[in-house]
């Protein structure tokens, strides 16, 4: 049997909303209006939306015109992500209050982010996660 590997679903760049310089790896969504899209850390709050999409940021650029960073967005498959503290591999992730990656809390209805590939022994780790999109758990 053959596996045929594709691309990772890559989004951007878009503007960003704050300097987000040394931010690759966190937790990040797009959101805006149609050609206004701007890239924001995703956060704990957005682990309980069903339709907040959340992906990591794997690329901050210069300024573009108007002065902004922009960013690219991986928003599925595996990529490489900023550990908020330690995991073990095949925990379900999701991001903290800044963003950073860590254990789902899963007792009551949360909706995954990712699946730790590797272990963190550390908040600051980076690891791969594997980005699960919009998928509900309810482990109560």
């Amino acid at each position: 049997m053959a596996f045929t590997i594709t691309s990772p679903a890559l989004a951007g760049p878009f503007d960003t909303a704050a300097d987000y310089d040394g931010k690759e790896g966190y937790a990040a969504k797009i959101s805006g209006a149609a050609g206004s899209e701007e890239v924001t850390l995703a956060v704990v709050a957005d682990t309980e939306s069903a339709v907040t999409a959340v992906g990591v940021i794997v690329s901050i650029a210069g300024s573009n015109a108007d002065g902004n960073q922009v960013a690219t967005v991986q928003m599925g498959g595996p990529c490489y992500a900023y550990a908020g503290a330690a995991f073990a591999a095949g925990a379900v992730v999701s991001p903290n209050a800044s963003g950073e990656w860590i254990a789902t809390d899963t007792t009551g209805n949360d909706y995954v982010k990712g699946l730790a590939l590797q272990g963190a022994s550390a908040a600051g780790d980076i690891v791969q996660i594997q980005i699960l999109g919009l998928t509900a758990v309810d482990a109560a």
